[in-house]
C-alpha cells in the first residue's frame, strides 16, 4: 500500500490479538512514534395467432396473471418513479431545513415533522380534487370512447387552472393523470382480451375512485421515507408481485428497509389489483391493505442515531484520558447496528450481545488515550483550519469547535461498527478473524476522520495521496440532525474536454455533454469539485437544500447535481482514485460528488426512457431518445446547411458507449420484471447494441424524408426534441434471445415519455 511519501509497502504493519496497536501517535497527539505493524435457446419467429390471447389461458390463476400483466404494462412508468423520488427529496429537504430553523434542539424534529406533514397533506388534498374533477369530465362516456391523449390534455388543463406548483408537486400530479390514462387503456385492453375479470367495460367512477383512495397511503409512505419512519414490511408487495406473476421469490428485505422502488411498485401493483378485482369487496381489501401498511410503523433508528452521536460526543469531550469508555461505546454499538439498511444475518447467527460486548471492549481500548477536552481540541484545530477556508466551519463558534474533534472519534467508531456489521457469519464467529477485521476497519475509518498530522506516518489505509482533509458530519446548522458527510477540502481543478468526455454516467451521458448543455464554452473549465458521503437516512434532498442552496420547491432540480463518485471518476477528476468507492446500492455508504462552476448549473437530465409492453401481440419496446436544447440547435443548424452526415454524426455520439451501457441496465430490469423470464447476462448488452445500431440506421435511412419534420421540431419553442423508436419482436421469447424488427420512428418537439 502507498505511504505518504508515495512508496509502496508489501507487508501490513498492523498486528492483531493482544499486540493490536492504535493508529494514533503514541501518548499525546503530535508526538513521533515508530512505524506500526499491521444465452438461452434462441427461438425462431412464429406465426401470429388470430385468436384472442385470453383464449390460450387455461385456468383462473392464469387469467389473473394475464390481467395483472396487461394493466401493469400500461401504468408502470419511469416518470412516476422519478416523481415519487422527487417528492421524497423535497419532503426531506423541507424537514431538515425546518429543523434547523427551530431554536429548541429537543423539539425541532417534532415541529419540523409537523410542518412537512402539513405540506404532504396539502398535496394529497389537491391530488384528490384533480382526480375527482377529471373523473367527472368523462363520467358520461364509456372508457372505450376516450383516448389517452384526451385524458392527458384535460388533466394538464386542470393542473394549469390550479395555479403554480413546485416542480416535484406538478410532476407528481402529471404522473397521476398518466396513471389514470394508463388504467383506462389497461381496462380497454382487458376487455379486448376477453378476460373475465372485467366482464364488461368499467365505468370511469370505479377507476378514479380506486386511484384516489390509493394516493393517500402512497403519500403517507413518501412522508415516512422522508422522515425515516418506514412501515414494517413483512413481505413487500414487490415480492408478492414476483411470486404471483412469475413464480419468482424476491430477496428478503428487513423490516423498515423499504426502498423508493418498492413504494412505487407496490402502488402500481395495487392499482392493477383494484382494476382486476372481482367485486367491490375485493377492491376495498386492496385499499385497506395499503392503508394498514402505513399504520404499522417501525421504530425510527435514524433519530435514535442522531441522539446517540450527540450523547457520545459530549461524553468524549468530558472524558478522562486513559479511562476506557467501555460502557459508553457499548451503549452506542447497538444503535448503529439498528440503523444498518440491510439484513445482518451474521450478527443474528452469532448473537448481537456477544458482538456488541466484543466491539465495545476492543474499540474503547483503542481510543481511551485520545478522548477528553484536550484531545477534542487537538483534533478539531486542523479540521477547522481547513474548514474555515473551504466549508465555513467558523459557524461552530470559538467555544464549540472542539465538538468537531469529539465527533471525529464518534464517526470513526460508527464507520468501524458498520463495517463489522457487513461481515459474514464466518468472520463474526472466529474471534481472531473478527479482531483482525475490526482493527483493519478501525484504522481505515481513523484515516478518513482524523487529520493525518495526528496519525502515525505511512499509515497504509489512507484514501488520498496528499493530506487533503477529512470527512465531517453535515449540515452543521442542524446539529445533531446530521444527514451526510462532506470532505473538508473542495478541489479546485481545471477540467479538460477529453477528461469530461471520458467521464460516463449511469444516466447514459457524459460530463462533457452536461457541461456543454450548461453553457461551457472554454476549455479547460475551471471548476470546484465537492465530495459527499451518505449516512443512514440520507436523501439527496438533504444535500440539495444545504449544498446547492436550493429552495425546497427547487430541490427536484438541484438533486440532479449529485453523482456517484467511483474510483474511475475520482482518478480522472481530482487525481485521487482512492477516495472513490464502488458499492452495491443499499449496502454501505455511497460517495457522491458535485461539480460547480461560475454561472453554470451542471445537472443530470433524463436522456432517454424505455417502455416495454411484454404482453402485447407482438411484444413492443419503445425508446424515447431526447435531445437537449443545445443538441437540437446543432441539428437544426446542420439541416439548414443540408449537412445530413453531420446530423448522423451528432446522433451517433448521443448513442455511444454511455447510452448503450445505461440502456443495457434498463433492459435488464424491464426484461426481468415485465417479461418475467430468465435473461442471460450477455443478453442486455447485446440487445442494447442492436437497438442502438437499428436506431442509427433508421435515422440515416429516413433522414432525407424526415429532415423537414426534424428541423421544425428542433426550431420549436418546446424544450429539445424527442425521437421515439418502436421495436416489435416476433413473440415473448424473442425478447430474451431474438432480434427486433426494424423500428418505426416518430419525431416530436419537446421531451416526451409516453
Amino acid at each position: 500500500m502507498a505511504g505518504s511519501n508515495g512508496t509502496s509497502t508489501l507487508e501490513p504493519e498492523f498486528g492483531v490479538g493482544e499486540a493490536m496497536t492504535s493508529p494514533f501517535t503514541a501518548g499525546e497527539f503530535g508526538q513521533e512514534s515508530p512505524a506500526m505493524e499491521a444465452e438461452l435457446m434462441s427461438s425462431g419467429e412464429s406465426l401470429e395467432s388470430p385468436f384472442a390471447e385470453a383464449l390460450s389461458v387455461g385456468d383462473e390463476s392464469s387469467f389473473e396473471t394475464l390481467a395483472l400483466e396487461t394493466v401493469l404494462g400500461e401504468i408502470q412508468s419511469e416518470e412516476f418513479d422519478e416523481a415519487v423520488a422527487n417528492l421524497v427529496d423535497e419532503a426531506a429537504a423541507r424537514h431538515l431545513t425546518a429543523a434547523g430553523s427551530w431554536s429548541s434542539e429537543a423539539e425541532a424534529p417534532t415541529l419540523a415533522a409537523a410542518e412537512v406533514e402539513g405540506w404532504v397533506t396539502g398535496i394529497g388534498m389537491e391530488a384528490d380534487r384533480l382526480l375527482e374533477q377529471l373523473g367527472e369530465q368523462f363520467s358520461n362516456r364509456s372508457i372505450d370512447t376516450v383516448t389517452f391523449a384526451e385524458i392527458i390534455n384535460e388533466g394538464d388543463r386542470l393542473i394549469a387552472e390550479a395555479g403554480p406548483q413546485g416542480l416535484a408537486t406538478e410532476q407528481f400530479f402529471k404522473s397521476l393523470i398518466k396513471k389514470a390514462g394508463g388504467m383506462v387503456k389497461g381496462a380497454v385492453n382487458l376487455a379486448k382480451k376477453g378476460i373475465a375479470a372485467v366482464g364488461k367495460l368499467l365505468p370511469f367512477g370505479k377507476i378514479f375512485e380506486a386511484l384516489r383512495k390509493l394516493v393517500q397511503p402512497l403519500l403517507k409512505r413518501v412522508l415516512q421515507m422522508a422522515l425515516n419512519r418506514l412501515p414494517v414490511a413483512v413481505r413487500p408487495i414487490a415480492q408478492k408481485l414476483a411470486t404471483k406473476l412469475f413464480g419468482q421469490e424476491a430477496e428478503t428485505m428487513e423490516a423498515g428497509s423499504s426502498t423508493l422502488a418498492e413504494i412505487s411498485e407496490s402502488f402500481d401493483m395495487r392499482l392493477a389489483q383494484s382494476l382486476t378485482a372481482q367485486g367491490d369487496e375485493a377492491v376495498n381489501e386492496v385499499i385497506a391493505e395499503a392503508e394498514a401498511e402505513t399504520l404499522s410503523l417501525a421504530h425510527d433508528p435514524v433519530t435514535d442515531l442522531d441522539s446517540a452521536r450527540a450523547r457520545l460526543a459530549r461524553q468524549f469531550e468530558a472524558a478522562t484520558p486513559g479511562a476506557s469508555p467501555v460502557a459508553e461505546v457499548e451503549q452506542f454499538v447497538p444503535i448503529v447496528m439498528a440503523a444498518l439498511p440491510f439484513i445482518r444475518t451474521g450478527i443474528s447467527i452469532i448473537g448481537r450481545d456477544k458482538v456488541v460486548k466484543f466491539l465495545a471492549e476492543k474499540l474503547a481500548g483503542l481510543i481511551k488515550k485520545h478522548i477528553g477536552p484536550q484531545a477534542a481540541q487537538l483534533i478539531a484545530a486542523p479540521i477547522v483550519d481547513v474548514g474555515l477556508r473551504m466549508m465555513t466551519l467558523e459557524a461552530e463558534g470559538a467555544g464549540g469547535a472542539s465538538v468537531l474533534g469529539a465527533e471525529a472519534i464518534v464517526a470513526t467508531l460508527e464507520d468501524t461498527i458498520r463495517a463489522v456489521g457487513e461481515l459474514p457469519a464466518e468472520a463474526l464467529s472466529d474471534p481472531l478473524r473478527l479482531e483482525a477485521e475490526m482493527h483493519e476497519a478501525f484504522v481505515a475509518a481513523t484515516s478518513r476522520h482524523i487529520p493525518r498530522r495526528l496519525l502515525v506516518r505511512d499509515l497504509p489505509m489512507v484514501e488520498t495521496v496528499q493530506d487533503h482533509g477529512v470527512w465531517v458530519y453535515m449540515p452543521r446548522v442542524t446539529r445533531p440532525l446530521y444527514r451526510y458527510k462532506k470532505f473538508t477540502k473542495v478541489f479546485r481543478v481545471p477540467i479538460s474536454q477529453p477528461v469530461a468526455r471520458a467521464i460516463h454516467f449511469p444516466a447514459g451521458d457524459t460530463l462533457e455533454r452536461r457541461l456543454l448543455d450548461a453553457g461551457a464554452r472554454v476549455w479547460p473549465l475551471e471548476a470546484e469539485v465537492h465530495l459527499y458521503e451518505t449516512l443512514p437516512g440520507t436523501q439527496l434532498g438533504h444535500m440539495a437544500a444545504f449544498e446547492s442552496e436550493a429552495q425546497p420547491a427547487e430541490v427536484a432540480e438541484a438533486v440532479t447535481e449529485f453523482e456517484e463518485l467511483t474510483p474511475e471518476v475520482a482518478s480522472m477528476l481530482i487525481n485521487e482514485p482512492g477516495i472513490g468507492v464502488r458499492r452495491p446500492l443499499g449496502k454501505g455508504a455511497r460517495r457522491l460528488f458535485r461539480v460547480a462552476a461560475p454561472g453554470l448549473r451542471v445537472r443530470r437530465v433524463s436522456r432517454f426512457s424505455v417502455r416495454l409492453d411484454a404482453v402485447a401481440v407482438p411484444p413492443a419496446l419503445r425508446i424515447h431518445l431526447r435531445l437537449s436544447e443545445r443538441e437540437s440547435h446543432l441539428v437544426a443548424s446542420a439541416l439548414s446547411r443540408k449537412a445530413h452526415a453531420q446530423v448522423i454524426a451528432q446522433v451517433r455520439a448521443v448513442l455511444g458507449a454511455p447510452f448503450r451501457s445505461a440502456l443495457a441496465t434498463r433492459l435488464t430490469r424491464h426484461l426481468q420484471e415485465k417479461a418475467g423470464m430468465p435473461v442471460a447476462p450477455t443478453r442486455p448488452p447485446m440487445l442494447a447494441d442492436k437497438l442502438a445500431e437499428s436506431m442509427l440506421s433508421a435515422i440515416s435511412a429516413k433522414l432525407p424524408t424526415s429532415a423537414t419534420a426534424l428541423a421544425q421540431a428542433a426550431r420549436d419553442e418546446a424544450r429539445g426534441v424527442t425521437m421515439t423508436f418502436e421495436f416489435r419482436f416476433a413473440d415473448k421469447n424473442a425478447l430474451a434471445s431474438g432480434d427486433p424488427k426494424s423500428p418505426t420512428m416518430t419525431i416530436r418537439p419537446g421531451w416526451h415519455r409516453d
